[in-house]
């Protein structure tokens, strides 16, 4: 029975280190690039769990203009990076449930490296004028992103 039980503990080693592995900032990075789609509730997981440096959320800012309105895309005038940023700024603020429009215009370019609450590209800093609550870094089992639900604790 030793080796069995030795057996088992090696086979649960390699498995923690496998999906310790998985947790590192390059194997997320690797696998939010591979991705082709990214649901709203796993970008805001990916935003909370791993507010320096949430791969996936980004991915799944970069896809708003892949499959948001062709006229923006498209548009062939000057002022299409600023509707692309104002497009994705509009998706991010339904993203984390905001309703009360007190943050003005949101602007967000999404090829910039955005993190939840450090760094120049600072999402919770920018979400500061906003009145119905500050997003806390917490998740809350069933979440629907831009239901009202309690995950921020301001409903």
């Amino acid at each position: 029975m030793d080796l069995l039980s030795d057996w088992i503990s090696d086979i649960n080693k390699e498995s923690e280190t496998a999906e310790a592995k998985k947790r590192t900032p390059a194997a997320r990075s690797e696998a939010a690039f591979c991705v082709r789609t990214v649901s709203a509730a796993d970008a805001l997981a990916d935003l909370m769990e791993n507010p320096e440096d949430p791969f996936l959320f980004r991915k799944w800012l970069r896809l708003r203009i892949e499959e948001g309105p062709a006229d923006i895309r498209e548009y062939p005038g000057p002022r299409r990076q600023e509707m692309i940023e104002e497009y994705c700024g509009l998706q991010l603020v339904k993203l984390l449930g905001c309703t009360c429009g007190g943050h003005g215009l949101y602007r967000v370019d999404p090829e910039l490296e955005w993190q939840y609450a450090s760094g120049q590209f600072n999402i919770k800093a920018r979400m500061g004028g906003c009145t119905c609550g500050k997003p806390e870094m917490r998740t809350h089992a069933g979440f629907t992103p831009g239901n009202g639900n309690s995950i921020y604790g301001v409903y």
